[in-house]
């Protein structure tokens, strides 16, 4: 009954360590996939901010020249309006990547912090285990000792009994000599 106790709760130690084992694994592949997606989103970010800071110098530029002749013709207008169309929908698109990257890292750190209270509960699951099993090899232990002290103590019980009636044999015989020597003597 003890061993199959025994047993059972090392089982439940191994089952605990493998789901353990799994939700770090997944954690990290999740946190190496939300990595990766990161920095995609980063060298979007980047190439745009470099294309806006190339059409800000043609920009500035255009401004320059305008400025050095002060004539303004309608292609260098009709220019720096497109310029200024494509600088604000990158900004927009910018603007709605960098909230959707946040929002991604605020669900990212929440979904971390359960994993991380997962794998806390875990590890106290684990140490309660471990300790119950501690204790059951104990306790298998101390049983074992008791049974092997019943087994000295029948086998002294045994030889003791064995020897009484031995002598006891012998004291009969020696009553019995004792008897007729006595009624001989009479």
């Amino acid at each position: 009954m003890m061993e199959h106790c025994f047993e059972f709760s090392q089982d439940e130690l191994d089952e605990l360590r493998a789901e353990m084992e799994e939700m770090r694994d997944s954690y990290l592949e999740e946190d190496v996939y939300q990595l990766q997606e990161l920095r995609r989103e980063l060298d979007r970010a980047n190439k745009n901010c470099r294309i806006l800071q190339y059409r800000l110098r043609k920009a500035e530029q255009k401004s320059l020249k305008v400025a050095q002749t002060g004539h303004v013709d309608g292609e260098l207008i009709r220019s720096l309006e497109q310029d200024l169309k494509v600088a604000k929908d990158v900004s927009v698109r910018l603007h709605h990547e960098l909230e959707s990257v946040e929002e991604k890292r605020v669900k990212a750190e929440d979904e971390n912090e359960v994993l991380r209270q997962q794998i806390i509960e875990v590890e106290v699951s684990k140490q309660t285990l471990q300790n119950e099993l501690d204790k059951l090899k104990e306790t298998e232990k101390m049983h074992s000792e008791a049974y092997k002290i019943d087994r000295v103590i029948e086998a002294i019980n045994e030889f003791t009994c064995w020897k009484v009636y031995e002598k006891q044999g012998k004291i009969q015989v020696t009553l019995k000599g004792l008897s007729k020597n006595t009624m001989l003597t009479q």
